[in-house]
């Protein structure tokens, strides 16, 4: 297992002091004109982001796949599955990690077109 899948497990998992083990002090997570910067800052992010949506579904899978890109870079493609009722809802979204000496530090999220509006018109869906 790389280090990539190995992060991307924890954070699936909702490992999270796992996962900053695996994060410099110094890493900036990247995603559009948002910046977390260290491994504190960055595990938060993480954090709340799952502890915030679970309380809102019945159900809430988190999945990732991973690609090497080369001996430090990886692309982890994270799927967020989110379940009200017998509604369902899958989220995919994607990041860069880059390692420097078994560590990571830069995390840039890509993009991916449409997914946020998509959940955005899921959740109003669901909330009534």
């Amino acid at each position: 297992m790389n280090l990539g899948e190995k992060f991307a497990q924890h954070i699936d998992r909702g490992e999270f002091d796992l996962a900053g083990e695996m994060i410099s002090d110094d890493c900036i997570y990247k995603a559009g004109d948002t910046e977390h910067q260290g491994r504190r800052g960055i595990i938060a992010m993480y954090r709340d982001l799952q502890q915030s949506m679970k309380p809102h579904f019945d159900e809430v899978i988190y999945d990732s796949v991973v690609d090497v890109i080369d001996g430090e870079t990886c692309s982890v493609h994270y799927f967020d599955e989110y379940r009200k009722g017998d509604r369902t809802h899958r989220m995919r979204t994607e990041e860069i990690l880059r390692f420097k000496d078994g560590l990571i530090v830069n995390i840039e999220q890509i993009s991916n077109r449409g997914e946020a509006e998509a959940f955005r018109k899921f959740w109003q869906e669901i909330r009534g």
